[in-house]
C-alpha cells in the first residue's frame, strides 16, 4: 500500500462584502509551512459551505488569486482593506489529496471534495 500523502492547513472563511453579498473562500495550502505574508494559499471562492453539503451535492467553485499565509490561522473576523467586506474564520483543518480529490479534515469530521470545472462537489 503506497504512503499517504501528507496532511496540509485547509482554512475555510466566510467572505461578507460590503453590498451585503457572501461567499465562502475556500484555501488548500500546497506546502507544510506558510509566512504569514506569503500570497501563496491556493484559494476558491465557493457559492456555499463546501463541508456543509451533502455527499453527491456540488456548489459553483472558482479558482482565485493565492491568499496569504494569515488566513490559514485567522481565529477572529477581519475586516480588509477598501471595499472589501470582512472575512470571518469557519473551519482549520487538514487536507491532502486522495484518489477520488481533496479530503478535509475539521476536527473528527472528514470529507472528500472535488474541484473541476469551476465546481465543488462533495463526494464523502
Amino acid at each position: 500500500m503506497p504512503d499517504r500523502p501528507p496532511a496540509l492547513p485547509m482554512a475555510l472563511l466566510l467572505h461578507e462584502l460590503p453590498d451585503g453579498t457572501r461567499h465562502y473562500d475556500l484555501l488548500l495550502a500546497a506546502q507544510p509551512k506558510v509566512a504569514e505574508e506569503d500570497r501563496v494559499v491556493p484559494t476558491w471562492r465557493c457559492a456555499e459551505d463546501p463541508l456543509a453539503l451533502p455527499p453527491g451535492a456540488a456548489c459553483p467553485a472558482e479558482r482565485i488569486g493565492p491568499h496569504r499565509g494569515l488566513y490559514l490561522t485567522l481565529d477572529h473576523p477581519r475586516s480588509l482593506q477598501g471595499p472589501r467586506g470582512v472575512v470571518h474564520p469557519v473551519h482549520r483543518g487538514w487536507h491532502r489529496a486522495v484518489s477520488e480529490g481533496v479530503e478535509i479534515q475539521v476536527g473528527e469530521r472528514t470529507v472528500v471534495v472535488s474541484l473541476a470545472n469551476d465546481h465543488l462537489r462533495r463526494v464523502r
